[in-house]
C-alpha cells in the first residue's frame, strides 16, 4: 500500500510540475507572431466604420491575425493596414503585414516587477522607416477594473531587406506612481513598415 502512495504522490507532483510550467509558458508568449492563423472580419464588425470614419486604409474584408487587431484612435488617421500572403515575400511561412498605424495583441499579460521582456521581430522597407514596440500599462482597482496608467517601448528603424531587430524591456513595479498589473503588446510604425516572424516572451531574466 505504501508503494502504491508514494506513485500516486510522485505523479500528482511531476503532474504538477508540467502543468505549472505549461502554464507559465502560456502565460509569458505572445502568440502567433508569425501570422499564420488569421480571422476575416464580418461586414458588420466595427473596425469597418472606424477605419472609414479615420481614413485608414484597408483591404476588404479585413484580414488580422488571430489574438491581434488593430487600434484605431485618433493617432491613426490616414494609415493603412494590409494582411499580405506570399511566401516568397514573407520572412518566414506565408504571411506578414504591412502596418502604418497601431496593431496590437488582444490580450493583457500578467506582469511581476523584475520580469524583463525579450523582444525579436523583422521588419523591412525600401525606404528607412520607423517601428515601435509599446507596452501599454495597466493596473487596477479593488474591484478588477484596468485603467491605463502609461506605457513603455522600444524604438527601432528598418533596412531595405528583412532585418532582424531584438531588445529587452525590463518591467517596473510602477509605473506614474501607480501599480504596474498588466501590459499590452502594440507595434506602430508612422511612416509604415512590413512586419513579421515576432517573437516576445516575458519572465524572469536568467
Amino acid at each position: 500500500m505504501s508503494r502504491r502512495i508514494f506513485a500516486i504522490c510522485m505523479f500528482c507532483i511531476i503532474t504538477g510540475f508540467t502543468l505549472s510550467s505549461w502554464l507559465n509558458a502560456a502565460e509569458y508568449t505572445v502568440p502567433n507572431g508569425d501570422f499564420e492563423q488569421t480571422l476575416t472580419l464580418k461586414e458588420n464588425d466595427s473596425l469597418y466604420k472606424r477605419a472609414s470614419d479615420l481614413n485608414f486604409k484597408t483591404e476588404s474584408p479585413i484580414v488580422l491575425p488571430e489574438g491581434w487587431t488593430l487600434n484605431l484612435t485618433g493617432s491613426a488617421k490616414d494609415g493603412e493596414y494590409r494582411l499580405v500572403s506570399d511566401k516568397d515575400k514573407a520572412q518566414s511561412g506565408n504571411n506578414f503585414i504591412y502596418l502604418r498605424g497601431h496593431l496590437m495583441t488582444t490580450r493583457n499579460i500578467d506582469t511581476n516587477a523584475g520580469d524583463e521582456m525579450d523582444i525579436n521581430f523583422y521588419v523591412n522597407n525600401p525606404e528607412k522607416s520607423d517601428i515601435t514596440l509599446f507596452l501599454y500599462c495597466y493596473t487596477k482597482d479593488e474591484n478588477g477594473k484596468s485603467s491605463n496608467i502609461g506605457s513603455l517601448k522600444f524604438s527601432t528603424t528598418t533596412e531595405p531587406e528583412w532585418t532582424k531587430r531584438t531588445g529587452k524591456i525590463k518591467i517596473p513595479d510602477e509605473i506614474n506612481g501607480k501599480k504596474l498589473k498588466t501590459v499590452r503588446v502594440a507595434f506602430t510604425s508612422r511612416k509604415g513598415t512590413y512586419l513579421d516572424n515576432i517573437e516576445i516572451k516575458m519572465g524572469k531574466p536568467e
